[in-house]
């Protein structure tokens, strides 16, 4: 559908999605045409790189338009029901460059006055869920949509329950290194996305493209480095 759009507007773009590269390295690519990235490596490695095309609202409740915010999972066998009860407890976290997974959390345990004593490194949203399920951790940040699909696809998702949830912060940007595209590229999203089929919705609830300032990613706090522990 995008690339439908963006043979509109002349754009020249693949035949298909490139899933075959580290996603990483193509953020750098000078031929980067579309991509999405997390707010954490955007503010700290692209920003000078790269331009924001936009941010994909995804209506998540409690946020403003495109942004989100990550819930806080236990066990539902742990009897502690407030965060700050979790001061020493075992983090989840999916990477040390997602702002959901990893500098999210952390920011909302400091300014909780509480500081995790142990730290699991899982790989994704999905697997955090699930070593709090089976006791490998105690408490894991996910992001409200990741917990969306965790409902409704993962078996793990009935062990757990949500005891918190930390401040909305600007949502996934799409990016490009074509900067003399930027406006058409944000047309050609805003068009498909509109014309969208309900079951593609339901899997990539994108509901609209929104403008947000680099500026205002670039303000989020430093995401600090994971301890030796």
């Amino acid at each position: 559908m995008i690339r439908t759009q963006l043979a509109e507007r002349e754009i020249v773009s693949p035949a298909a999605l490139d899933r075959s590269s580290d996603i990483s390295a193509a953020w750098f690519r000078s031929d980067l045409l579309l991509s999405q990235t997390c707010s954490l490596p955007f503010r700290t490695q692209l920003a000078d790189r790269v331009r924001i095309i936009g941010t994909p609202d995804i209506k998540l409740g409690g946020c403003p338009s495109g942004h989100y915010c990550s819930v806080l999972l236990a066990s539902v066998d742990d009897s502690r029901i407030r965060v700050e009860e979790f001061d020493g407890a075992v983090l989840g976290y999916n990477e040390e460059t997602s702002q959901s997974g990893w500098a999210a959390p952390m920011a909302d345990a400091k300014q909780r006055g509480i500081a995790y004593g142990g730290f699991r490194k899982t790989g994704s949203h999905e697997n955090s869920a699930a070593a709090v399920a089976n006791g490998i951790a105690e408490i894991a940040a996910v992001d409200a949509h990741s917990w969306r699909l965790i409902r409704q696809y993962c078996c793990c998702a009935p062990k757990l329950r949500v005891i918190g949830r930390t401040r909305h912060t600007p949502g996934l940007p799409l990016i490009t290194a074509q900067c003399q595209l930027v406006e058409q590229l944000f047309d050609s999203v805003s068009a498909a996305i509109e014309l969208a089929e309900a079951a593609d919705l339901e899997v990539l609830p994108f509901r609209g493209l929104i403008r947000i300032p680099k500026e205002h990613y670039l303000r989020l706090p430093e995401a600090p480095s994971v301890p030796d522990c």
